[in-house]
Order: C-alpha cells, then structure tokens, then sequence
C-alpha cells in the first residue's frame, strides 16, 4: 500500500536506544533499525564491492550508496536506533495505525525529509492551535489522500504516526484525533522481554517481528486479494498453534555478524509443549568434520516424537484437511503455517505416512520402521572428483534397529565386509545398483550406527578423529544443539562452477562465499524461543 511505502521511505533515520516503550502494543509487526550498524555490517560483508553494487555506485556518479554521511543532511541522529509499529489495526476495524520513533539531532532537517517522504504534504502547525496544545508540530498528509498523520517532538525524540481508513473512501482522521489517540508515551508499551521479541537487542543492527496473533492485520493491510475466503481467518484462529510470534535479526560485534531467526511464545505452555532431547551417539566427529569439511549438517534430535505428541485439531487435525486449507486459503494458511503451526503440520503429515501402505514391499517397510527410531543424522560434503561429488552421511538408530538394518540390507542383495576405519571395525556394504557403500556397527553406548558415502574411501574420510597435542586439553563440551551447521566458504567457492551459474551469478556467490570464509550454525529450544543462529567470523 502507498502509505506503508512512504513509511519504509522513512526509515532512513534512527531512534533513542529506549525508543522501543515508545512503542505501544497491538502491531502485527515491528521493526528496529540501526543504519549505522546495518552499514557497517553490509560493508564487513564485502556487498560494497559485488558487481551490481559497484555498477550502482558508477550511476550515481561515484557516490558510495553505503556512504552513512549521506544521512546526515536528515538531522537524525544515525548512531541511535530507529524503531517502528505496523499495521495496527485501531478499535472499531475501520483504520490502520504506524508509529516510527528516531532520535533528532536537527529539527528543522527532519521536516525537510519528513515533507519529501509525504511529497509535500506536511504542514506545520499553528502555534497556539489545538494541534499544538497537544504537542503536534505538524500534519502529514499521504499522497492521494492514502492517510493523515502527525509529526509531535519532544526533547531529542521525534515521533510519526500515521493512520489511514481501510476503505479508501473513509473518513481521514484529523491530527487532533491522532494526537488524542496514539499519545506520545502509550498506555501500554511494546514488552520485548519473552518469545521472539528477546531478540530485539542492542548488538541488533535490524530486527523484524511478526506477531502471529495478529496475522489477520497484517494480511489485510499488505493485500486483500491474498486473504482467501472470509472462513479462513477463523479457521486458523482456531487452530492449535505451537508458536505466537516470530522474528528475524542480524546483529554485529568485533568477532563478526550473527544472523538470528526464531519464534516464540508469549504466555502459556512454552513452545506450545514442544520438547526436544538433543543427545550426540559420538557415532562421528562432526567437530572435526566441520573444521575440514566443505559443509556439514548434524542433527542431534531427530526423533519425530515432539511433532507428533503435540495438539492438533481442526485445518491440522490431518495431512488432508491441511492441504484443502493450504488450497483454499492461499497467503493465510501459508502465513499460520510459518509464523505459528509448522511443527503441527510435521505431525499431521508424519500421522499421515504412517497409515500410509507399502503393500508386501518389504524393504520400503524396514525403511519406515528405521527411520521411526532415529537418533543422530550427519550429513558431510567432502568435494569433487572428475565433477561428481564426494559425500558422506551418518545416521545413528535405537538398539532395537539392528534386526531391522540387516533385513533392508539383506533385501538389496548386498554382502557385507569387516573394514577397520581408525579404531573401529563396522561391517561394509557396497550397495552397487544404488552406488553407495555402507558401514553398520553397535556403538558401545547401544545405538546401531549407519554411515553411507559414496565410496569406501570416503567412509575411511567420515570416521577420522582429532588428536589431541601433547599437552593441550580437551575442548570443554558445550550444550548438545538440535542441529548444528557447518561452512567453509573458500572450499564451497571452489565447488560453485558445479552449479553452472551464469558467469555473472558465479562471481557473486563466490566473492560473497570468500568474504565469508566460514559460517557456523545451531538450532536450539530455549525456554520460550526456538531460534536458528548463523555465525560468521567476518573482519572488520
């Protein structure tokens, strides 16, 4: 919409640090900006020198557009944060609000750009008028007529609301309404202490939240032609979801960039009962692998247990009545699904495969029945050979699998071989029509473990251990993630002319892959949050 579109034009500018209890409750969205950080870490990634950036930067006749002194002629204040409320929808339905708060260094700069976002269309109060009484020092009107606002100032801290009808043909609210309305300290003030929201923190340098309660806002200000039919809103709303909001933040400090994306709760059972028990079988030495690998993925909690204890009912209660509501509804089911009932959904469609029949197909049956009792996965890259990768992956299963590994494994027509690989000696298939091998062993703990490669050279390559130096000590062992990721840029660099990109693409991926170097990751349920967080060691 044109009036959401004049407020992202507005966030060039930035707010106090305490800029959040300005802030009132009730938004579906919101959104914590710092352009100076934001900057900085858009440039310790190396975007400044990507082609399209420096092809940009020749338009503008050798302007740097991450120059951050080009904000400045704004007179906010670009070392505060800057942060705004969307789309709430006001009492009575019949009106959207917005909110951005910034930290002002220069008022009579600010009215300048505040008059340039609105085209024109800001007006500065009468002094003595009643607008003025209530603080307001001038009005905002949208272009065409899109929505009214009010730009109040008070010490350092600026404040823009704006509201618009729903029905482009209603009433505009005046400034004195707005004033009166949305005041400049609210009754109640965003809390960002549970769920997604903690991860609105200072070391943020952009933070985005959706409030999964409020959906029904969000969806029909950005577009009502995505809603589906009226029934879908309640529908959902009904529907047990196992999240309330969800959030996305990168954040900067002097040993890189982290990227964060959770969801959380806001009261209630955390996580909507969701639980998980992350235990590592050893089967592999993933930290080993994850320090020489090109990339590296490990599961630690791959039960699917979690998913199918929780409470379904209603568009979740099967894979069928879940996929006519993803139909039927579109853009609002598909929005539910990713802000609030994905692990709902997993539950729905793992009740579902497991009705499913596999006739007499004895193999498809053993797969099924072993893949129920999973513990760890592992999957490695190792490089490639000739254009073909090299590969491994390790899976770790209850003790009560054995029989059941053998008799897939019998039903393929393979025959198995003692191989040592290190200190171990597993059982090795060659499974020829698939082109895999396999080694199966009994860990001493009693997980039967599985690690497949594409040879048997690259199953002597998975099960390398780290030695320690004479004198070092043991890493101390941190807490047991539900999955844990792996990157080495360089190495992935060396492997991007496999995808056959255009030569264009392909210097892209690999200059940003090189900028990276190495990206670690790590799923986790904590309390309240369950959150994916991406670390890369980026220099300054």
């Amino acid at each position: 919409m044109k009036w959401a579109l004049a407020l992202t034009l507005a966030l060039a500018g930035v707010a106090r640090a305490d800029g959040l209890a300005q802030l009132g409750e009730g938004a579906p969205a919101y959104v914590v900006l710092r352009p100076l950080s934001l900057i900085g870490a858009l440039k310790r990634l190396g975007t400044d020198e990507l082609p399209e950036v420096r092809n940009l930067r020749a338009q503008l006749g050798g302007i740097d557009p991450l120059n951050p002194q080009l904000l400045e002629p704004s007179g906010i204040d670009i070392n505060a944060p800057m942060v705004a409320s969307l789309f709430e929808l006001e009492p009575g339905g019949k009106r959207y609000h917005a909110r951005l708060v910034l930290s002002v260094r220069d008022r009579d700069a600010l009215l300048r750009l505040t008059t340039m976002a609105a085209r024109g269309g800001v007006t500065p109060v009468v002094a003595g008028s009643r607008a003025a009484k209530l603080g307001v020092a001038a009005t905002i009107v949208l272009p065409n007529d899109a929505g009214t606002g009010v730009l109040r100032l008070e010490g350092a801290t600026a404040i823009i609301d704006l509201v618009l009808p729903i029905d482009p043909k209603g009433t505009q609210a005046t400034a004195e309404q707005i004033a009166l309305g949305h005041p400049f300290t609210p009754k109640h003030p965003f809390s960002a202490d549970k769920g997604a929201r903690r991860l609105f923190t200072p070391s943020a340098a952009l933070a985005l939240y959706v409030d999964g309660r409020k959906l029904d806002a969000l969806f029909g200000a950005l577009s009502k032609d995505t809603r589906g039919p009226a029934s879908c809103a309640a529908e959902w709303k009904r529907a047990p979801g196992a999240f309330d909001d969800l959030a996305l933040a990168l954040a900067s400090d002097p040993a890189g960039l982290e990227l964060t994306l959770a969801w959380g709760t806001q009261g209630g059972v955390p996580l909507g009962g969701l639980r998980f028990h992350p235990v590592d079988d050893g089967a592999l030495d993933v930290a080993l692998l994850g320090r020489t690998a090109p990339a590296v993925a490990a599961l630690y909690a791959a039960s699917l247990q979690p998913f199918q204890g929780l409470k379904r009912a209603g568009v979740l209660a099967s894979a069928s009545t879940l996929s006519a509501s993803v139909v039927r509804c579109g853009a609002t089911a598909w929005g539910q699904l990713v802000v609030r009932a994905w692990p709902q959904a997993i539950g729905a469609l793992i009740s579902e495969g497991k009705s499913y029949s596999f006739g007499a197909d004895v193999g498809r049956q053993s797969a099924l029945r072993v893949a129920n009792l999973v513990r760890n996965v592992t999957l490695a890259l190792r490089d490639e050979a000739a254009g073909v990768p090299r590969w491994a992956a390790g899976g770790t299963f209850a003790p009560s699998a054995g029989s059941l590994v053998e008799l897939f494994f019998g039903a393929s027509g393979a025959e198995g071989h003692p191989l040592p690989l290190g200190k171990r000696t597993p059982t090795v298939y060659r499974v020829e029509n698939e082109g895999v091998s396999a080694a199966i062993e009994t860990l001493p703990s009693g997980p039967v473990a599985i690690t497949v490669g594409d040879s048997e050279d690259s199953l002597s390559w998975a099960y390398r251990t780290a030695t320690l130096m004479p004198g070092q000590a043991p890493a101390v062992a941190a807490p047991t993630p539900l999955l844990a990721l792996f990157f080495d840029g360089v190495q992935l660099a060396q492997l991007v002319p496999a995808l056959k990109l255009g030569a264009q693409q392909e210097r892209t991926v690999r200059e940003l892959l090189l900028r990276l170097r190495r990206v670690d990751g790590q799923v986790i349920a904590d309390r309240d949050l369950f959150r994916l967080t991406v670390r890369a060691p980026v220099k300054q």
